[in-house]
């Protein structure tokens, strides 16, 4: 019985040190992960959003837009 206590106890010393080990390492790091999960969510967000085309004002039969008349001067 003293076997199986000591074997328990060993175990749960291993899980406090991992899980402690864990916590710190994520404290001490927590800027740079929430600046990577910034990135990768601004990446996907950007990603995914469509672009609209601008047509361009030069007129033209590729562009599709008709050229804009020049002004005539009243005299």
């Amino acid at each position: 019985m003293q076997k199986v206590l000591n074997v328990l106890t060993v175990i749960s010393f291993g899980a406090l040190t991992i899980g402690t080990a864990f916590g710190v390492y994520v404290y001490t790091n927590k800027d740079a992960i929430i600046e990577n999960v910034k990135a990768e969510v601004m990446g996907s967000v950007t990603d995914a959003l469509p672009v609209p085309e601008v047509p361009s004002l030069g007129g033209g039969a590729e562009s599709g837009v008709p050229a804009l008349p020049s002004p005539s001067l009243p005299f």
